[in-house]
């Protein structure tokens, strides 16, 4: 492989990388088998080929063209990702000589690239300057969720904790990421049958399934929404505003939990979403956060409701309208 790799390999791949994708995206990001190539590269050669790597860099991220910026984005984040031992597990030292070489290069070019970042490239620049991706986050986060399944009702013992630190990382810039924590769910559980006997003779809501064992967290998102919501960025720029990403991390909460075995658990939390759900079922400048507060919406209104409820959801839907 080391003969292969000549003058012109770098070049070449940097033109494949900046072609333009035939796929639809959703929103700009970089891709992670292009980043994770070039810190295979880097890490088999120590940065032997820094002297051929950079000089095809340049002319991409002083560019206007968004594919070359994010190609560009994808070597530098390679490169640097593969120096940085504190900040990733996967990298290793390289030579003080050559480390001395990328960071004598990359230190004027910042201003280079917060000069060239626009709304549509600004996220490349954003992952290339952040500490971690959020593939490798995504990755543990997906561990602690499939271990709060494992083990069931014992996590509830910690499980507030945990929902504290979900729900204050709502607005992650990584749909990733948001994607995962809409899988967080919680079970009631009493330690005997006689405590559950106890609790169900003494408390009107023995289940939580009128009150919500995550209604502090819920409200104080309800009460925010407004406030971000007059915050939003003008499109293009619609998804990077905090509304946009704490408001699709709720649906797709909504909508999973709504579809699993404990629906029930979470038809309060859906209740006082309500007036929520329906304003951004008629946003017309943001489909996505339409399309899936429809989606959570059709599946709330199929999950059966016991006859003590029926009147509650009523009054509540007829006082969300007006809304």
């Amino acid at each position: 492989m080391h003969s292969f790799i000549g003058e012109g390999y770098f070049a070449q791949l940097a033109t494949l990388w900046s072609q333009e994708s035939s796929k639809a995206s959703g929103s700009p990001h970089l891709h992670a088998e292009n980043v994770i190539f070039m810190i295979t590269l880097a890490k088999l050669f120590n940065g032997e080929h820094l002297h051929l790597i950079l000089p095809v860099v340049e002319p991409l991220m002083t560019g206007t063209d968004k594919f070359k910026q994010a190609a560009a984005a994808e070597m530098l984040t390679g490169l640097l990702r593969s120096i940085l031992p504190v900040l990733y597990r996967w990298s290793k030292h390289w030579p003080k000589q050559t480390r001395e070489e990328l960071w004598s290069w990359l230190t004027p070019h910042f201003d280079v690239i917060l000069a060239q970042a626009k709304p549509d490239t600004v996220s490349y620049w954003t992952s290339f300057l952040e500490g971690d991706s959020a593939f490798s986050m995504t990755k543990a986060l997906n561990i602690i969720v499939v271990f709060i399944d494992s083990v069931g009702v014992r996590f509830n013992g910690v499980s507030e904790k945990y929902s504290s630190i979900f729900f204050d990382n709502a607005d992650s810039n990584y749909a990733e990421i948001r994607t995962s924590i809409a899988k967080y769910q919680w079970r009631p559980a009493y330690p005997s049958a006689h405590a559950l006997l106890v609790a169900c003779a003494g408390s009107p809501d023995p289940l939580q399934i009128r009150q919500g064992f995550f209604s502090y967290h819920v409200q104080s998102i309800i009460d925010n929404l407004p406030k971000w919501k007059d915050e939003q960025f003008p499109p293009p720029r619609v998804s990077q505003s905090r509304y946009y990403k704490v408001g699709l991390t709720m649906l797709l909460w909504l909508w999973v939990s709504l579809y699993s075995p404990e629906a029930c658990l979470v038809r309060p939390h859906a209740m006082a979403l309500l007036p929520e759900l329906l304003s951004m079922s008629e946003l017309s400048d943001n489909p996505e956060l339409q399309k899936y507060s429809g989606a959570a919406l059709r599946v709330f209104s199929s999950v059966h409701l016991p006859s003590s409820l029926t009147q509650i959801v009523l009054e509540n839907l007829v006082s969300a309208i007006p809304q």
